[in-house]
């Protein structure tokens, strides 16, 4: 959709304020239609004429509609992880790039996440946050238009408490 834009100008060529414009398609209703308000709105691809009449004087415009370009097809997913290594117990955010074959990334396409292996190691949520639960490896998985990327992550035990000294304390 497009917003068409009229002003009605006296004869000094002045903006002439308040005045209504009028819409409608002079010719080539089949692929384009215009609202009471201007607006619009593309229907097939071809060539169609909107009209703004103002009283007694109107002017026109051509508008070209060209078909919408399909959508470009997933060629690889990648994994992005800030790091692959992490402890039982923490947290971390996977993020998946999709790109087409000359490497261009596509956003805007749903992706589905999962544990390839070692599902008692590692859960991931429907967003890509990653949860360590046990010590090992894991293969995450990324899914976005039927193609499917992976990354490998090792859980490792978070290291022992500090050692409790222990001081003492005179009696009196």
């Amino acid at each position: 959709s497009v917003q068409a834009i009229a002003t009605s100008k006296d004869s000094l060529g002045e903006a002439i304020d308040g005045q209504v414009v009028v819409w409608s398609v002079a010719s080539g209703a089949a692929v384009a239609g215009v609202s009471s308000t201007g607006l619009i709105r593309a229907v097939a691809p071809g060539t169609a004429t909107i009209r703004g009449t103002v009283g007694t004087f109107s002017s026109s415009v051509a508008i070209t509609v060209v078909p919408a370009l399909p959508p470009r097809r997933v060629a690889s997913v990648a994994i992005a992880i800030s790091n692959n290594t992490m402890q039982v117990g923490q947290a971390t955010q996977a993020v998946a790039v999709a790109k087409d074959s000359a490497g261009a990334i596509i956003t805007g396409r749903a992706v589905t996440w999962g544990v390839d292996s070692g599902a008692s190691v590692v859960s991931v949520s429907t967003n890509g946050t990653v949860t360590g639960i046990a010590v090992g490896t894991a293969r995450l998985r990324a899914t976005v238009a039927s193609v499917s990327g992976f990354a490998s992550l090792t859980v490792v035990a978070p290291p022992p408490p500090p050692p409790v000294s222990s001081t003492s304390v005179p009696l009196m």
